[in-house]
């Protein structure tokens, strides 16, 4: 694996080095492990921002992603063992 240099405030650099020690483990791994953590948050917010947009602006691609939403949960329910009744059916 090839490396870069990153500048960072000293009480970043601290901090880094202080989680470091609480983990047992590297400097590089909480820098990199945050870094991954702040791009998941980002991925999904601008994820939950475009869902949001589509619901306010395009009502049939709305329909058909809460359907394949709803199929997914069944899968789910399914894989898991939970006895979900069909919808429109009762239990």
């Amino acid at each position: 694996m090839t490396t870069k240099t990153l500048r960072i405030s000293e009480q970043a650099h601290e901090r880094a080095s202080q989680l470091a020690a609480l983990r047992g483990g590297s400097m590089t791994t909480v820098v990199s492990d945050a870094i991954e953590a702040a791009y998941q948050i980002a991925f999904w917010e601008s994820a939950g921002r475009q869902v949001r947009q589509m619901q306010k602006t395009d009502p049939a691609a709305w329909k058909t992603y809460q359907a394949e939403a709803a199929e997914w949960a069944a899968a789910d329910d399914e894989l898991a063992g939970n006895d979900v009744p069909e919808v429109g059916t009762t239990a």
